[in-house]
C-alpha cells in the first residue's frame, strides 16, 4: 500500500515539475509575446473608446508565424505601413469590432484592403478603403461610432459593417430604453469556461496546449456547444428566446439609423470559427442560422446585405484555434470574395 502511494505521488510530482519546466521553457520562448493592441482614446458617451491617433504598435502572439504591425491615421483609423493609397476618387467606409480592424493580420491581409484592391482591379473609379474597425466593439457601440465620425458624416460614400455574431453578446433590451426583462442567461457551464478562460490566458502552458487540443473540430466544438444559450444561441437550429429578442433589438437599431447612413450601408456577417466547423459537419441549418435572421431583417427594413458563410467555409483552415480570429490567408480570401458579390450586386452604384 505503501508504495502504491508512493508511486502515485511519484507520478503527481513529475507530471508537476513537466508543466512548471515547459511552463518557464514557453515563457522563455515566448518573452516577447504582447498579443493585445492597446491604443484607445477614453470618450464620455456610449462608444466608451475609440482608436488612438497615430499609433504603432508591433505584436507577437504564439499562434502567429509573423509580427503584426498596427498603425492608425490622425483619424485613428487602421491603415497600411506605408500610408496606403495616395490618390482616389471615392472612399469605402469599414466599421465593425476586431475582425474588421484585422486583429492578428498584417494590414495587407484584412478583408477592408483586399476586397478595395479587388475592385479597383475591375472598376473605373478608384476607391479607398476607411479601416474604423474597433476592437472589442458591440453593435450599439459600433453604431454610435458611425453617427458621431465626422468622416462619415460630411461624406456619401458607401459604409459596410462587418457584422460578427459577438457584437451581439452583451446586447440587452435595455440597449434600446425598453423596459423589457433583462435578457442575460445564467450558466453555470458558462461561468466554469470563462473562470478557465482567465487561468489560460496568465499561463503559456495551457494557452499552448489548449492551442493544440482546440485544433481538434471535434473538441472545439464540444466546448463551444457547452456555452449558455447567450453564448451560442446564435448557432441552433431554433431560435431561443434570448437571440430572438436580440435580432428584434438589432432590427430596430439598424431600422432607426437615419436615412443617409442606411441607404448607403452594406451589412457583411463575418463567421465565428464554431459556424464554419457545423457547416463542415454538415449541419448547414446551425451554422448559417445568423446569417439567415441577418438576411431577414435586411429584407424587411430594405438594407443591403452580404453573407459569405458558406464561401469561407471551403478553407481548409479559417481561424486562429485558441485566438478565434480569421487566419491572414482566410482574411484576404474573405476581401476577395466580398469584392466579387460588391461587384455582381452594383453595390458602389447605390442610390
Amino acid at each position: 500500500m505503501k508504495n502504491k502511494i508512493f508511486s502515485i505521488l511519484t507520478i503527481i510530482s513529475i507530471s508537476i515539475l513537466l508543466i512548471l519546466f515547459l511552463e518557464i521553457f514557453l515563457k522563455f520562448l515566448y518573452s516577447k509575446e504582447n498579443a493585445h493592441y492597446s491604443c484607445y482614446e477614453k470618450v464620455n458617451d456610449e462608444r466608451i473608446y475609440i482608436n488612438g491617433k497615430n499609433c504603432n504598435s508591433v505584436v507577437t502572439y504564439f499562434e502567429s508565424e509573423d509580427e503584426i504591425i498596427y498603425i492608425t491615421d490622425e483619424f485613428g483609423n487602421r491603415i497600411k505601413e506605408d500610408g496606403g493609397i495616395k490618390e482616389w476618387n471615392k472612399k469605402i467606409f469599414f466599421v465593425g469590432d476586431s475582425f474588421t480592424f484585422g486583429s492578428l493580420s498584417n494590414y495587407k491581409y484584412t478583408y477592408p484592403y483586399t476586397s478595395v484592391q479587388t475592385i479597383n482591379k475591375f472598376s473605373n473609379i478608384l476607391y479607398k478603403e476607411v479601416n474604423k474597425g474597433v476592437n472589442g466593439y458591440q453593435i450599439s457601440q459600433v453604431l454610435e461610432n458611425i453617427k458621431k465620425d465626422e468622416e462619415i458624416s460630411s461624406s456619401n460614400d458607401l459604409i459596410i459593417y462587418g457584422l460578427t455574431p459577438n457584437d451581439l453578446f452583451d446586447l440587452k433590451e435595455e440597449n434600446i430604453k425598453t423596459n423589457s426583462d433583462n435578457i442575460t442567461v445564467t450558466n453555470t457551464n458558462s461561468n466554469l469556461i470563462i473562470s478557465l478562460g482567465n487561468m489560460i490566458k496568465n499561463s503559456f502552458a495551457l494557452k499552448y496546449f489548449v492551442s493544440i487540443v482546440l485544433k481538434y473540430d471535434k473538441i472545439y466544438n464540444l466546448i463551444y456547444l457547452s456555452r449558455s444559450q447567450n453564448s451560442a444561441g446564435f448557432i441552433e437550429d431554433e431560435i431561443n428566446n434570448s437571440w430572438s429578442k436580440k435580432y428584434k433589438i438589432v432590427e430596430k437599431l439598424f431600422n432607426d439609423l437615419p436615412n443617409n447612413i442606411k441607404n448607403r450601408m452594406i451589412i457583411l456577417t463575418i463567421p465565428q470559427k464554431i459556424q464554419i466547423n457545423l457547416i463542415k459537419k454538415n449541419q448547414k441549418i446551425k451554422g448559417t442560422s445568423f446569417d439567415t435572421e441577418i438576411l431577414k431583417i435586411c429584407k424587411n427594413i430594405r438594407i443591403k446585405c452580404i453573407t459569405l458563410t458558406e464561401e469561407i467555409a471551403q478553407l481548409k483552415k479559417t481561424h486562429y484555434p485558441l485566438d478565434g480570429h480569421m487566419l491572414p490567408e482566410a482574411n484576404k480570401f474573405f476581401g476577395e470574395l466580398l469584392a466579387k458579390k460588391i461587384i455582381e450586386a452594383n453595390f458602389t452604384n447605390y442610390k
